[in-house]
C-alpha cells in the first residue's frame, strides 16, 4: 500500500511538472523571427504628444497628422532590424506623391528629399511587434519656424521581408509647427 501512495505521488508530481513545463514553453517569450511582414516603425514626440506607428503590418500612401512645438526639443524613434542603418528623410511643401522603388519595400512620399539623419540602429527594442532595433534621435525645433509650416518626414530602415531583410519605407508624417 505504501508503494502504490508514493508511485501515485510521483506520477501526481511529474504530470504537474510537465503540466508546469508545458506552461512556460507556451507562455515564454516571442522571438524576432515572429515578426517578418515588413514591419518598421517611425514615431515623433513633442510637447508631451506623440505621433507615428509602431511596427504595423500595413501601409497607405497618406500620411499621419502630427505636430512640432516651435522652440522645444522632439525625439524622432525609428524602428527596424537591429544594427542595420536607418536614414530619416525631409521635405517642405512638395506635392504627396508614391513612389514605388525596385528593391524597396513600402513607397516613397515624395521625388526630392533631404536626408538630416541617418545612423543605425543599436539600442535594443522591447515592443515584439518590431523587428528588435531603435534608435531616437533627439532634435531641438527651432523657435524661428513659422507657425503653420508643414514639414513632411518618412524614416527608412531594414525589416524583415519574404525570409530576408530588405530596406523598408515607413508611413510618412506631416507635422505642422505650432
Amino acid at each position: 500500500m505504501l508503494l502504490v501512495t508514493r508511485l501515485r505521488a510521483w506520477s501526481v508530481r511529474g504530470v504537474l511538472a510537465q503540466g508546469l513545463l508545458a506552461c512556460v514553453v507556451v507562455v515564454g517569450p516571442a522571438l524576432p523571427a515572429q515578426v517578418g511582414a515588413g514591419e518598421i516603425g517611425f514615431m515623433l514626440g513633442s510637447n508631451g504628444a506623440t505621433f507615428g506607428t509602431t511596427c504595423p503590418r500595413t501601409f497607405s500612401c497618406t500620411y499621419l497628422a502630427a505636430d512640432l512645438a516651435r522652440g522645444l526639443p522632439a525625439d524622432f524613434t525609428v524602428r527596424g532590424v537591429p544594427n542595420q542603418p536607418f536614414a530619416i528623410a525631409l521635405w517642405i511643401d512638395q506635392p504627396h506623391q508614391c513612389l514605388g522603388l525596385p528593391g524597396f519595400h513600402n513607397s516613397l512620399f515624395a521625388a526630392s528629399v533631404v536626408l538630416p539623419f541617418a545612423g543605425t540602429l543599436t539600442q535594443p527594442d522591447r515592443i515584439l511587434a518590431c523587428p528588435g532595433g531603435l534608435e531616437t534621435i533627439r532634435v531641438p525645433i527651432p523657435a524661428a519656424l513659422p507657425v503653420g509650416t508643414a514639414l513632411t518626414m518618412q524614416a527608412l530602415a531594414y525589416s524583415y521581408w519574404n525570409g530576408g531583410q530588405v530596406p523598408t519605407f515607413t508611413m510618412a508624417l506631416r507635422a505642422t509647427i505650432r
